[in-house]
């Protein structure tokens, strides 16, 4: 792996109990494996880069989407608009999609 510029990342409590978890597992695995949190972490990153974000993204931005700073911004766009109407119908028309897409990724298939 490459050095490069060092950053430093604040994780969450959960996260590092599991970060610690999986250092244990791999280092009981033989006294040959060398491994620190930061490298552990970088190749996770950049496996799930290449591997998984894709897939994943979709969620990320569920997951994080910021309604506040959403909504201050449509009520920017509507006070400078000349038709408030058409921006709330196409923003009720987001909500909505992402509503359904919301239920049908966390939807179970039902066995038959």
């Amino acid at each position: 792996m490459k050095n490069k510029n060092p950053l430093r990342v604040l994780i969450e409590t959960d996260a590092q109990e599991s970060l610690d978890e999986m250092l244990i597992n791999l280092k009981g695995n033989g006294n040959f494996v060398r491994i620190t949190p930061s490298r552990l972490l970088s190749w996770i990153i950049t496996k799930f880069r290449t591997e998984s974000f894709e897939k994943h993204k979709n969620q990320i931005i569920q997951e994080h989407f910021n309604s506040k700073e959403y909504l201050r911004d449509l009520a920017t766009k509507i006070q400078n608009s000349d038709d408030a109407a058409i921006l709330l119908t196409a923003a009720l028309e987001k909500i909505q999609m992402k509503s359904k897409k919301m239920k049908y990724k966390t939807e179970k298939p039902k066995k038959l």
